[in-house]
């Protein structure tokens, strides 16, 4: 028989108590998951025309754009459109679609998502792929700034990065800060 002695009572309900309590901390609703599974957003790839499953599609970040054509259904033979490659790393917000080229079918890129899809799932915008439609997405920018942030970049070059667009008439610190959650 094993005897538990009244100090010994006390730290051992006391465990047992704070085991409880941070088990309802760590699961507060239901029951506690088999697994953890860590957040990856990964990327987002817009399949058009000549893929089997058109739609947006999440990938791992690193995919390659031959691995998007292996990861789907395309029928080969497939060529790349001039500029195009299957070690292409693809990135988030790219669209694609499959067109029938001279020596049969080519992967085209579109282009990148607007800008307002791109905010709704979460990919981080870059002010050197928008155009002036996206611009006027965002809060606080109509169509004269849009248009002088379009003329500013076709006289002057890309941005490079969201800092840089103070350089446009117009847009100061605190229209950045607002904006920095989107870029």
């Amino acid at each position: 028989m094993i005897r538990i002695g009244g100090h010994d009572l006390i730290v051992l309900v006391f465990t047992a108590i704070l085991v409880w309590h941070a088990g309802r901390a760590a699961f507060p609703e239901g029951n506690p998951p088999a697994f953890v599974v860590e957040d990856s957003p990964g990327i987002f790839v817009w399949l058009g025309k000549g893929f089997g499953s058109q739609g947006i599609r999440q990938f791992d970040d690193g995919v390659s754009l031959g691995d998007v054509i292996e990861l789907t259904d395309v029928l080969p033979p497939i060529s790349f459109r001039e500029g195009l490659s299957s070690q292409w790393p693809v990135l988030s917000g790219q669209s694609y679609h499959v067109e029938q080229g001279e020596e049969g079918s080519e992967i085209v890129q579109d282009g990148f998502f607007s800008a307002a899809r791109q905010m709704a799932l979460g990919i981080p915008l870059h002010p050197d792929r928008m155009k002036y439609h996206d611009w006027l997405e965002l809060k606080g920018i109509g169509p004269v700034i849009a248009e002088r942030i379009e003329s500013f970049r076709q006289k002057n070059g890309d941005f490079g990065g969201l800092e840089h667009l103070r350089r446009v008439k117009g847009i100061g610190p605190k229209r950045i800060e607002r904006w920095q959650k989107f870029f």
